[in-house]
Parts: C-alpha cells; structure tokens; sequence
C-alpha cells in the first residue's frame, strides 16, 4: 500500500513497479473467474443457425467429425425431425386456441387434394415466347430499338 508520503501519487500503473501491476493483474483475473460460469451442456436452435461456407482452400472436414458416434447422430437426427415437424405430428392435442380451430380439418375434410387433372395447358406460342425469354433474357413483343427509330422519322 501506499505510505503517507505517497498519498498524492493514486495507485497508478506509472507508479508501480512490475510485481504489482502483476499482482494487481492477478486480482483482476480472480474477480472475473468468480463470476464465469462455463456452460458445458451446448445446445443448438436450427432455426437461428447462420451458415456460413467453409474457405474454398480449407482442409475439408468430415461430416460430424472424429468424436461422433452413431448414437449422437441419432439423436441429432431426432432433434431435427421433431423441430421441422408440424403441430399436429409433434402433440396429440391443440395446444393453443389456434391450433384447435384447424385440428381435425384434414380428416373432415380432404382439402387441397387434385380431384380433376385439369392442367394448365399453353399453345405453341407461348411455349417459345417462354423459351424466347429464358434464352435472351429478353421480351419477344418488346419494340426493337430500329423500329422505333425508324418510326420517329
């Protein structure tokens, strides 16, 4: 600590020699370990995962990894299956108002189902005006730039 000549002088890092500025560092290091908690259980949300492609020179990486085992990609497999599922696969009942308003509906009733094979069909024309424009990236009934210059004169 400080004596009393050295009152005016603060506890600055100018004014220590280098065992205190490492006993003070160690102090620091102490209070801050005492706080961290190191959360060892790492879940993860697939919903909010970033993805982010690999460096194209990267070594490349096996799927899993060395420590994997068929077990955790069970489980992993699992996990997904049951976050990508619908209500109705994941519950046996309505667990909110909203759900229990469509609940039944794809027993009662057999919506979206095609019952007629009437398709869309398209004539010659159209067909090639759709290939016109995906080969030129351009509108066949668009004026060209030389009728309509030649138009204005």
């Amino acid at each position: 600590m400080a004596s009393k000549g050295e009152i005016g002088k603060g506890g600055s890092r100018k004014n220590m020699n280098a065992v205190e500025t490492n006993a003070q560092w160690v102090e620091a290091i102490k209070k801050e370990m005492n706080h961290h908690e190191l959360n060892e259980h790492f879940d993860f949300n697939p919903k909010n995962l970033v993805l982010i492609t690999d460096k194209p020179m990267a070594a490349k990486h096996t799927m899993g990894g060395a420590g994997s085992t068929q077990e955790d990609m069970e489980a992993l497999k699992k996990k997904l299956e049951v976050l990508t599922s619908v209500p109705k696969k994941k519950y046996p009942y309505a667990i909110t108002s909203a759900q229990e308003v469509g609940w039944d509906n794809d027993e009662m009733f057999q919506a979206h189902v095609p019952r007629y094979g009437y398709s869309k069909g398209s004539c010659a024309e159209t067909k090639y005006a759709n290939d016109y424009v995906i080969m030129t990236h351009k509108s066949p009934f668009v004026t060209k730039d030389k009728l309509a210059d030649h138009a204005k004169k």
